[in-house]
């Protein structure tokens, strides 16, 4: 969420035709960094030159809060001495801050003496790798052992590779971060994910949102992915993309979009566009790595060969790579306080490198990657990892099947690398714990604000329902194990959005003895034919489907007593004390079917709440099997602020 608007203009400009993380460049000539002096404030000669686009970007005029912005540059210089002589290994970058960590630890695009990567005995060649076509010739021709991308643009390969030859079958080494800033924008009659079936969405060819848009069509939506219909446009931004398609052709339902687009489109992220100064009607976030962070991961992978015949190097470039993010997340702590000189150089080169207009732009590339760390690798090539790489082995065979890139499966290889071993001892996030991922009072508060001013649907992005029978509060839950896996693994890929459990109750008794009561006084008419009455209270239509007019009518003279004398706001608070009870035996079977299933659930990230009759599917329903869908549970994965989320160095 930290991507500047101006970087629109930047990554329309510098892309090409084919799959990246974040944009296509061309390659253009190298320009290495001073190994010593003032860091210099004007690049002359960027790595990689803007194209002129064909046509204009979405404009960023919306109006919309800004992100911090970086402090003032502090004069410093990259690390390192003269460049190290011999033979380098090609290594591709992406337009991402992660591989600002390869920056630092290599001291520029070629090693340098005295950096982390020369101390660890590696001698690397930095070079553009965002066309990821051209990776994969450059990979296939053995001008190089690496692959640098988001699993699913290596993944969706993989079987290809391996049946090609069993050398160049990619071996996933290294997890380098996890995206908080990519997401998907839909039109207002996409609510949620519930609703993409049949839907048109426009996503970036052979990009990293591919593998985001098949896990929110198959998993979260359980859809097919023939259920959908896909435009596939070359460009991740800019001219022939989704965002620019979206906007120009109402038959685009949804878009994938990096951060700045979205912000063009929406206004922002928890924003709605309102079709003026630059944004779209009706457009608004609907799916996010904000909150579903575990989606898109960049990895580098190494050729079965060279990790056969080179471990020591791979297991060295892990190390070096690990110990590089650690170093320039210090430097940035530092920065973002009171300065700091070395991640001021940081910033001016990756400034430079990539042709941004600034190192705010940088900035905003660097706090857009949640970084691992040591930790975060042990957990991820863990097989017993539920999002982990048995997971994105499996997604990425899903994917290249769907996209009819082959019809056979492969086991896709996980890192070979021993992380108890001694090369990664001096690391400090090596013995890191998971801790939680909201901060409790924060988000309970939240929560009460949308549910007092009724907005929870509005911002719920995933939703799945148990109901009950009349006047029953418990329930057999063994009917609900698909429910509960859903919700679970809704809960694994959602981190930073909390599950909040909504307890309903059928309100049909006490819509039908206010009416009985109205219409005694002659203030309720009922006009229509039996099983389509119509009501209207003093001239003024009466929507069945809403209960917020019926609660008001209790506020006057005569509505206030049910036929025996009874206070009717005592049947609306047992309603809700009846919808508590529903809400604790659903609770409390979820979290004891994750136990037995091997996957605790934090209480600290589920929520309940005893809803009553305040928010009926239908205020009096007319059949019994209308009474039975507001006799609900739900389970809803809904959107929280930033600042509802905790601030870690690492995401484990």
């Amino acid at each position: 969420m930290k991507l500047r608007l101006s970087l629109m203009v930047v990554l329309a400009a510098l892309m090409a035709t084919s799959g990246c993380k974040k944009k296509e460049t061309p390659q253009a000539p190298r320009v290495e960094q001073p190994t010593s002096g003032p860091v210099v404030e004007q690049p002359v000669a960027p790595v990689m030159t803007p194209l002129a686009p064909t046509s204009a970007p979405i404009a960023p005029t919306a109006p919309v809060a800004q992100p911090p912005v970086a402090p003032p540059r502090v004069k410093g210089s990259m690390p390192g001495g003269v460049v190290v002589q011999g033979t380098a290994v090609k290594v591709g970058m992406l337009l991402w801050g992660g591989d600002m960590a390869t920056f630092w630890g290599n001291g520029g695009l070629e090693t340098r003496e005295g950096t982390i990567f020369a101390q660890y005995g590696l001698q690397l060649s930095i070079v553009d790798g965002n066309n990821f076509a051209t990776q994969l010739a450059s990979y296939r021709a053995g001008e190089t052992p690496i692959l640098r991308g988001e699993f699913g643009m290596i993944g969706k390969h993989a079987q290809k590779l391996c049946t090609e030859s069993d050398d160049l079958c990619p071996v996933f080494f290294l997890l380098m971060t996890k995206s908080a800033g990519d997401h998907m924008v839909c039109r207002d009659q996409v609510k949620t994910v519930a609703d993409l079936s049949g839907k048109t969405l426009a996503v970036q060819a052979d990009g990293p949102h591919e593998l985001f848009a098949f896990q929110i069509v198959t998993e979260d939506a359980k859809d097919k992915w023939s259920d959908v219909k896909v435009e596939w446009l070359p460009n991740i931004t800019g001219d022939a993309s989704p965002p620019t398609l979206f906007k120009s052709n109402p038959a685009i339902d949804c878009a994938f979009a990096i951060t700045p687009d979205m912000l063009g489109l929406t206004g922002g992220l928890t924003a709605t566009g309102s079709g003026a100064e630059g944004t779209v009607k009706g457009a608004h976030v609907v799916a996010s790595t904000q909150y579903r962070r575990e989606t898109i991961k960049d990895v580098y992978a190494v050729s079965a060969k060279y990790a056969r015949e080179n471990p020591d190097w791979v297991r060295s470039f892990a190390a070096a790579y690990l110990k590089s993010v650690e170093e320039v997340k210090r430097h940035a702590n530092a920065y973002a306080a009171s300065g700091s000189p070395e991640f001021g150089a940081l910033l001016a080169f990756t400034t430079t490198t990539f042709a941004l207009p600034n190192d705010e732009e940088s900035y905003g590339l660097y706090q857009d990657a949640s970084f691992v760390g040591h930790a975060g690798n042990v957990k991820f090539f863990d097989p017993s990892d539920p999002v982990g790489m048995t997971k994105f082995s499996e997604m990425g065979n899903d994917l290249a099947i769907a996209l009819s890139i082959t019809t056979e499966r492969v086991a896709m290889r996980g890192s070979p690398i021993d992380w108890g071993h001694s090369v990664f001892s001096g690391l400090s996030s090596r013995n890191l714990t998971a801790g939680p991922k909201l901060k409790i009072e924060a988000t309970k508060a939240e929560l009460q604000k949308m549910s007092d001013e009724g907005i929870v649907a509005g911002n719920t992005m995933l939703s799945f329902s148990a109901t009950f029978g009349e006047d029953e509060t418990a329930i057999d839950l063994a009917q609900y194990n698909d429910e509960f896996d859903a919700v679970i693994r809704a809960y694994q890929s959602y981190t930073q959005a909390p599950v909040v459990i909504r307890g309903h109750v059928d309100p049909t008794v006490l819509v039908a003895t206010i009416i009985k009561a109205g219409m005694s006084r002659g203030e309720i008419k009922q006009s229509g034919t039996i099983g389509a009455f119509t009501y209207t209270y003093n001239g003024e239509v009466l929507d069945l489907r809403k209960i917020g007019p019926w609660l008001k009518l209790l506020e006057q003279p005569g509505y206030a007593l049910d036929a025996s004398g009874n206070p009717l706001t005592d049947w609306v608070r047992q309603a809700e004390e009846k919808s508590r009870l529903r809400v604790e035996v659903i609770k409390q079977g979820l979290l004891e079917y994750a136990k037995s299933k091997g996957t605790p659930l934090d209480e600290s990230r589920i929520h309940t709440e005893a809803v009553g009759v305040r928010d009926p599917l239908i205020a009096k329903a007319r059949s019994k099997e209308e009474a039975q869908m507001n006799r609900r549970v739900e389970f809803s994965l809904v959107k929280v602020s930033l600042e509802a989320a905790t601030t870690n160095d690492f995401e484990l």
